[in-house]
């Protein structure tokens, strides 16, 4: 009997041409995905990477791996492969608010939304989709985050819906 678990691999210092600096992806590998090397994966993009399956001193963690584990054994959900997207510290609330008028009340520019963008679409997502086993297609991606990811999850969606439309239901 072979003993299937997940994985988690570091990509560290991730370089990007879009935004000029660099960034850890944090990589989710599904139970099977060693086992199993000819099934490709939908993929899960998250930003605030650093928290999406660890703690640090600047925030808790949302133990997405142990969650995915357990709705997968449960037959609740389908394996996929989740990518978390660090932040870069001060960089954070520039690279997640695309630019609008009303966000100058809350902070300064310059808004760094699109560029945060084409970071994800033109340099994660190749990258993901050349180095691991993953479905492509909006029916295969999606994307989440809350606070302030949320709100950069929500203006790529609706920016980009020809890419990222995946529900995973």
């Amino acid at each position: 009997m072979v003993s299937m678990s997940s994985r988690m691999v570091e990509i560290a210092d991730f370089p990007s041409v879009n935004l000029g600096n660099t960034r850890s992806l944090y990589v989710y590998l599904p139970p099977s995905y060693h086992v199993n090397t000819e099934k490709r994966y939908a993929v899960l993009y998250m930003h605030d990477g650093q928290h999406v399956f660890s703690a640090d001193v600047t925030g808790e963690s949302w133990e997405m791996h142990e969650t995915a584990d357990r709705l997968v054994s449960e037959g609740r959900m389908e394996e996929i492969i989740i990518v978390g997207i660090a932040t870069v510290p001060h960089q954070r609330l520039n690279e997640y608010f695309h630019d609008n008028p009303r966000m100058h009340e809350v902070t300064d520019p310059p808004f760094a939304g699109e560029q945060y963008e084409a970071f994800i679409i033109e340099e994660v997502m190749p990258y993901m989709n050349a180095t691991f086993r993953t479905l492509q297609g909006p029916e295969h991606t999606a994307m989440m985050g809350s606070s302030a990811g949320g709100i950069v999850t929500y203006n790529i969606g609706f920016r980009r819906p020809e890419i990222f439309g995946s529900p995973f239901s």
